[in-house]
């Protein structure tokens, strides 16, 4: 459990944080091993995707709020996507964010939980994030940001959204790249634009596919998919497989396999 309400007046917050910070708190970038990671997010990916078949699919563009992420579904199409550009570009443009919890002893991603997601699917073993170090925990930093003037200079040519929540009694900082403006005006060139051509992209996608799976091994309501002429089978041998069928298969080319999951498309 943590706390994502963020305190007043969100334009200060940069300042306020490096005001009150412990001495002992720091913020800047680390690579984090998994086990140190709660990857609890992961759990409603099931939910997600069934959100999308069950409804998601049936809306219209106009129907969400893109980039606020108001549905499960949209959700679902972010793990999509960014899949995809892991998978392409073998890692992602910006590290996650993280703050150590003490409640469970792990590292929490926030934000990036979408992208928490992929590198779980992915069995990433280490993960490079913007991390806080709360309470003083021991924490080993490539680089650190001492100044509100460091982190901005560091990612100088990227929109940057920086708030704070207040628990595990520290300021929590949540930094966000390449998402919205310091006003929390949602940039519609990025992830909006992204998350538009991906929902028009797996509609398409599954409208023409029909799916032969083995996935009532792993839930009790696997989703039933027989909508398109093109088949695909995905055979899973653990449940992370089966929700790694789902998301990768609207963009590979050519038959996938891992320990998780074979995705053949004929």
């Amino acid at each position: 459990m943590y706390f994502l309400r963020e305190l007043p007046d969100v334009k200060t917050h940069l300042e306020l944080f490096y005001k009150y910070k412990r001495s002992d708190e720091h913020l800047g970038l680390a690579d984090i091993k998994r086990q140190d990671i709660s990857f609890v997010d992961t759990t409603t990916l099931e939910h997600e995707i069934k959100s999308f078949f069950n409804e998601g699919r049936l809306m219209k563009e106009d129907q969400f709020e893109w980039g606020r992420l108001r549905t499960p579904t949209e959700n679902y199409i972010k793990c999509v996507y960014l899949a995809h550009d892991y998978i392409k570009n073998n890692g992602f443009d910006n590290p996650v964010g993280a703050h150590y919890n003490p409640r469970i002893e792990k590292f929490q991603i926030h934000p990036g939980r979408d992208r928490g997601k992929v590198l779980d699917l992915m069995n990433v073993d280490t993960i490079e994030c913007v991390a806080f170090n709360t309470g003083g925990h021991q924490l080993e930093f490539k680089k650190r940001f001492d100044t509100a003037e460091q982190l901005r200079e560091h990612f100088i040519n990227q929109p940057l959204f920086f708030s704070v929540t207040a628990d595990h009694g520290s300021l929590i900082p949540h930094t966000f790249i390449d998402w919205m403006t310091e006003d929390m005006t949602v940039i519609d060139e990025l992830v909006p634009k992204r998350m538009k051509q991906t929902f028009a992209h797996i509609k398409e996608f599954w409208n023409t596919h029909r799916v032969t799976h083995n996935f009532e091994r792993f839930t009790n309501k696997p989703i039933a998919w027989h909508q398109g002429d093109k088949p695909i089978h995905i055979k899973a041998y653990t449940y992370k497989g089966m929700l790694k069928g789902w998301v990768l298969a609207p963009y590979i080319k050519e038959p996938y396999q891992d320990k998780d999951v074979r995705i053949q498309i004929f």
